[in-house]
């Protein structure tokens, strides 16, 4: 499942409580706590959510969208943005608060959701620039050319580094100087994604791609477990090596990540994933928390699910390739991977909205 290190959200309650009392009481804050430190919470599709938390999200933080939401029974929700901010609701979709308190106390981000006013349209928080390049890699020259202008003229001298395709269908792109950038389907430009200077040289976010890009991944907590930054078996603890060889006979370590929490996830040559707190202690193998559901942007389907109009498209304009990865995102559309590793977003109605092979 997930587990969230909140002392940062929790010293910036600290430093807000003097001027924000009237605003943020002592259950608001515990709910808040409760929700963020469950760790038993399971991922839910934005079918789940009560209307009011889609409404708020549409109406504050457009144009960003909902890229991962986690349930937690009885106590409220977990809405994950794409670009890495963190909201949190109660059980009646009402706002509780979200990861940037502490930042001032303005009307926007900038001023937190603890501030005076919401969040101001076109004007999105930090987040965190991890979150920004998560999806599945392109090649530079399949973004569109308005990216590559809009880098050409605002960061002379930088290079792209890495380009992804996110589930809304917005491309992140990461430069040579660790700068990340957020645009929307269209190739315009939407932010700056601060907060973490990216995923060190990118290649840890594709999308189901567990052997290759280690990253969060799309239909299920297993790949969710992998979204991290990729290291080396000599950076894994001891005690997590030794679990292994004592409990996993026979089974090598494929991939070690630095999950964003503090904890390690380490991938087995069987594909078993396995969570280990920071010193190393077992806590639990991924997949045996349920939560077999929608996933990081979306819930994967099989092909056959796609709009007819989807399908024909693939027949007529990639004949003999095979739908390799589907997905239903979260924002009512459908990512598509070819076996030729083209990638395809479609709207509600199976119309094109991205294709990477034309």
């Amino acid at each position: 499942m997930k587990k969230v290190v909140i002392g940062i959200l929790l010293a910036s309650f600290v430093g807000l409580w003097a001027c924000q009392k009237d605003i943020l009481n002592d259950s608001t804050l515990g709910l808040l706590e409760t929700i963020a430190n469950d760790t038993s919470s399971d991922p839910v599709g934005t079918t789940d959510l009560p209307n009011s938390i889609v409404s708020y999200v549409n109406e504050n933080y457009s144009p960003l969208e909902i890229e991962m939401v986690f349930m937690s029974d009885d106590n409220g929700y977990h809405v994950i943005l794409e670009d890495g901010q963190e909201l949190f609701f109660n059980m009646n979709g009402d706002f509780l608060g979200d990861g940037n308190e502490g930042q001032g106390n303005g009307g926007n981000h900038g001023g937190g959701h603890m501030g005076n006013g919401p969040h101001s349209n076109g004007n999105p928080g930090a987040g965190c620039a991890a979150n920004c390049i998560a999806g599945d890699t392109l090649d530079t020259a399949e973004l569109p050319q308005a990216v590559l202008d809009y880098v050409a003229e605002n960061y002379a001298g930088l290079s792209i580094n890495v380009a992804v395709l996110k589930p809304s269908g917005k491309f992140g792109v990461e430069l040579s100087d660790g700068t990340v950038l957020l645009f929307d389907e269209d190739g315009s430009f939407i932010k700056v994604c601060e907060g973490d200077e990216g995923m060190h040289g990118g290649g840890h976010h594709g999308m189901g791609n567990h052997g290759g890009n280690h990253g969060p991944g799309q239909g299920g907590e297993t790949n969710m477990c992998t979204f991290g930054d990729s290291l080396t078996l000599a950076d894994l603890p001891q005690s997590a090596t030794d679990y292994v060889a004592e409990n996993y006979p026979g089974e090598s370590i494929e991939v070690v990540v630095a999950k964003p929490n503090g904890d390690f996830a380490v991938e087995l040559s069987s594909g078993t994933v396995l969570i280990f707190d920071e010193d190393g202690t077992f806590e639990h193998e991924c997949g045996n928390h349920g939560g077999h559901g929608p996933g990081w942007g979306g819930t994967e389907i099989t092909a056959s699910e796609l709009p007819a109009a989807a399908i024909t498209y693939i027949e007529s304009n990639y004949p003999g390739e095979t739908v390799v990865l589907a997905i239903l995102t979260f924002h009512e559309k459908y990512f598509v991977e070819l076996s030729n590793e083209v990638k395809i977003i479609f709207d509600t109605d199976g119309n094109v909205i991205f294709d990477s092979g034309n």
